[in-house]
This record gives C-alpha cells, structure tokens and sequence, in this order.
C-alpha cells in the first residue's frame, strides 16, 4: 500500500516508521511547520510538498485538526484519507461553538457554568466582584494552551495571570471564565468509520503536566495510562449523542472527549476530535491487525469492530529536554536543538520518536519543541505497566537534563473502586 502522512509538526513520525518499516508499505512523510521541517530526517523518506503525492497514495493520513478544508476536499474526490474534518477542528478550538452543539444534542446538563468575555478589563471586573476559583479558556482566533486553571478561591492568582496577558495578547481578547469543578478527570475515546461509533472504547487517565504532584508547565499531555473496555456511562451520555452528527459530517477517526466527574455528574472539559499523540502510540499494545490496515479499513467503512485487546493497562510518558540558560541572552532560558540524544535499546516497539532525525546511524533533536519521544509499556495491572515504560525512560540519554512526570498511571489505583460504582469502567 502507498501511504502518504501529512503531518503538522511531526507528531505521526512514528506511525511512519512502524507502517513503513514493520508493515512494509510504501510510505512518504511531510511536516508542515518551518521550524519542525528536519524531523524524520534518516528514519522515513520525506517530500517537500505532499500535495505532489496525492494521486500517488492508496491512503493519505493526517494528524492535526487544523486540515480540515483539504481533507474534506480529498474525501469529496474519493480519496481514501483519515483525518479531521472541518467539523472536528471547530469543536476542539472554538468553544463557543462547542457550547452551541451540546445544546443543541440535550447536553447542556453536562456543561460547566461559564461567563464570555470579549476584553480581559471585564472579566477582571467580574472576578473582582465574583470571588472564585475559574477557569481561563480562549476560544476562536487563540490557541487552547493559553488555558490556565486558577488556583486561589479569590481569584487573585487568574486576575493577575489576565494582567499578564494583556500585555503580550495580540489580536481580539475573547475567552471564557469557567467555574472551577473538582472532581476526577477522565476522558473516553471512541473510533467513528464515517457511519457509527466503535467498540470498545478507550478509557484515558491523561496528565497534563511535566512535573509530578500537578508541577511543572502544561503541555498538552505528559502521559497517559488507558485501557480498552466494552462500555462506559461517559459513551454513553457524552459522545453516542454525537452519532448522527458526525454520519452527516462524515467524520473518520478518534473522538475524544475529557471530563470531571464528581458524585452529582460528569463535567465536559474538552473534545479531542482527532488523533491525541501521545496516547494513540499506546494502541500499538492493544491493537490486533497492523495500523495502516485499521487507517485504511476505518476511513474505507470497512471496519465494524476495534480490534484491541482487552483488560490490558497501557501506560505512555513523554520525555522531554528541559530549557537550558541561552548563553547569547541574559535572563532568558532555550530549548537546545540539534543535539545528539541515546538509547540504550533498538528503537521499534516501545519507544516512539519525537522531534528526532538520524544521521550515520546517530539520533538528533531537531525543531523547537524539545520533543524527544514517547516511551510505553503495558501489562496486566497498572504497576507491571508503569515498571514497564519508566525502565524505558531510563535508557534515553542526552548531553543536558531530561524530563518526565514520574507518576503516570498514578491516580487510577486510588480511584478504580469510584470509577466502578459510577460505571465509567
């Protein structure tokens, strides 16, 4: 099979290599963004313009959420692609537009209180007249990373975080306050073939943060533990309503949605429409059939059954290079790039690339992101999954420090007897 990824930042370098290296397909890769442009350099063969090759393929994936307009052009063409439509990219990055859809498929119940803010000058006021732990979400035009969780219940902490931001935001200032909600965080995942959702799903216990006890930046995903399961109440109530919708859309791929979930009812946080990297690496522990045969079966229709295996822990931790002093800029700390990084095993299975390129057989860090890979490991129980990854992460070595969350996977054995009660497992 002639695959072709279009990836945004590289994320999809390892699907590459497994497809082309383990499945022995044809496969060409493209990253998107300038400053990412050497990733996958020496580990897959590369194009300058995937446009080029789309005649070529038999499948053509895409990893990123903003590829909408083209991937629904392809489709339109009978083109075999996966990847997320325009549809996908609104729910995740326009809020306000999220709120919408859950109104109008009877949602509404599970949507967080929140207040909409068109300048921060106003939502200060509101804060200072509203004291309160909130939540900052942008919506439209910003990027969702600019969300910040407040920690004070006076809201003195999020009120100056604000103040920051209207020094350095540029364009329109719109954005949410939403009310802070504790409970337990858990997400649940399930695959739709352009006409229905798949079982099983996927349940996902998902860390945002670098640093273990909730330190360090947040950066997206630090890790994730999940497991396969044939039915869950968060299916069930949140995404099955969605069915129609996505048909009418023609939807392919993982949908994913993030949620709170107290002893009153489950919170939505957020959707994840589109492949969640890093946890869609953990699959190749569940899988049963090689991944470019489920890429092309689930955006071809054909296939009616997740084939994953079942009462399996997967954990997955990403490592990283922590920003060191920029020796040109006082005061100011980089991430270095271009820099050797070392495994003291074969990269194939339990390890998957990030920001890297190979020369010479040597393995370097390359882009901006200081992204160096994904490692995984799974069992029978959450322990014998996490000595699994963590002996992985200690064989990657590189010329300055390292970093990880130590404690993924964490969490679930002190909330699995909850999670039970509640049916989410």
């Amino acid at each position: 099979m002639k695959i072709l990824i279009w990836s945004r930042y590289g994320d999809a370098l390892s699907l590459a290599r497994i497809m082309k290296e383990r499945e022995n397909q044809e496969v060409l890769f493209y990253v998107d963004v300038d400053y990412n442009k050497r990733v996958g350099e020496g580990i897959v063969p590369k194009v300058d313009d995937w446009k080029d090759y789309i005649n070529w393929a038999d499948l053509i994936i895409c990893d990123d959420e903003n590829q909408g307009d083209w991937i629904e052009v392809l489709d339109r063409q009978g083109k075999v692609v996966f990847g997320t439509n325009k549809f996908g990219g609104k729910l995740e990055n326009d809020r306000e537009y999220t709120f919408k859809v859950l109104e109008q498929l009877g949602l509404s119940q599970y949507i967080i209180p929140y207040w909409k803010f068109t300048n921060f000058d106003e939502g200060i006021k509101f804060i200072k007249e509203n004291p309160g732990r909130y939540v900052f979400k942008p919506f439209g035009q910003r990027p969702r990373y600019y969300t910040k969780i407040g920690e004070r219940e006076d809201g003195k902490d999020l009120i100056w975080f604000i103040k920051y931001l209207k020094t350095v935001w540029k364009g329109s200032q719109n954005f949410i306050l939403q009310k802070y909600v504790r409970g337990i965080e858990v997400g649940c995942c399930a695959w739709f073939n352009r006409k229905r959702f798949l079982r099983p799903l996927e349940i996902c216990f998902e860390h945002k943060k670098m640093k273990n006890y909730g330190g360090g930046g947040n950066v997206g995903e630090a890790g994730s533990l999940i497991l396969a399961v044939e039915d869950s109440i968060i299916f069930n109530r949140i995404l099955s309503p969605f069915e129609k919708w996505l048909k009418n859309t023609r939807y392919v791929g993982q949908f994913y949605v993030n949620t709170k979930i107290d002893e009153d009812n489950i919170w939505i946080l957020e959707f994840v429409p589109r492949l969640g990297i890093p946890a869609t690496y953990l699959y190749d522990e569940l899988l049963k059939i090689s991944w470019s045969e489920m890429f092309y079966k689930i955006s071809t229709s054909e296939l009616d059954k997740m084939p994953l295996e079942l009462s399996k822990f997967v954990i997955g931790v990403k490592v990283d290079i922590e920003p060191i002093p920029d020796i040109k800029e006082e005061a100011k700390y980089s991430v270095p790039t271009e820099i050797p990084v070392f495994f003291d095993f074969e990269i194939d299975k339990n390890f998957f690339e990030g920001d890297l390129r190979k020369e010479n057989e040597q393995y370097y860090l390359t882009g901006k992101q200081g992204h160096i890979g994904v490692a995984v490991g799974s069992g029978k129980t959450v322990q014998e999954a996490q000595d699994k990854a963590y002996e992985i992460v200690d064989k990657v070595y590189c010329p300055f420090n390292i970093t990880y969350n130590p404690e993924i996977g964490d969490k679930y054995i002190f909330i699995e007897e909850f999670l039970k009660d509640k049916k989410i497992l």
